[in-house]
């Protein structure tokens, strides 16, 4: 016998769990914003229009802070998003706004999981290296959500968040 009732194992176990739980929310919360493909597509085009989707509020050189439900949006300029970025606290996501030749060189570089043409509205759900966020669509894994409008291409990871 080894001296192991159920009831300990389980609460070990719920432990173990709660404690993982825990790890991930901390690295999630409080590591900063990293991701290397982010940088490739602000450099696309000098004219980008750049938002952040944060849980915490944060302080530093945003063109607009905007209160969304819990959360803030930020938006800033392609200039200013490289080094904001890497500042970010909570933040779970982003969305760009590029011009329309943009879109060629982004899907050079993703692999395609899924397209959708709706109404003039061309929509792309890919993966690609060096982006943190992720979401799952048709239990397939993704991580950026690209859509070809009639005046751009709006980018977003894990998909767009903000209107199109």
């Amino acid at each position: 016998m080894t001296g192991i009732t159920n009831k300990n194992f389980d609460n070990n176990f719920l432990m173990k769990k709660f404690l993982s739980i825990i790890f991930l929310c901390f690295v999630f919360c409080v590591c900063g914003f990293n991701n290397v493909f982010f940088e490739y597509l602000v450099d696309l085009d000098k004219n980008s229009k750049v938002c952040f989707y944060c849980s915490e509020r944060n302080q530093t050189g945003f063109v607009q802070e905007i209160q969304n439900g819990q959360g803030y949006v930020y938006e800033t300029t392609n200039e200013k998003a490289k080094d904001i970025y890497k500042t970010l606290k909570g933040c779970y996501g982003f969305s760009i706004r590029l011009g329309a030749t943009a879109l060629d060189d982004i899907l050079k570089n993703v692999h395609i999981v899924k397209t959708e043409k709706l109404e003039g509205l061309e929509n792309f759900y890919c993966m690609a290296n060096g982006l943190m966020f992720f979401d799952f669509l048709d239990n397939k894994k993704i991580n950026i959500q690209i859509a070809k409008t009639s005046s751009g291409v709006i980018v977003g990871s894990p998909i767009i968040l903000g209107s199109y």
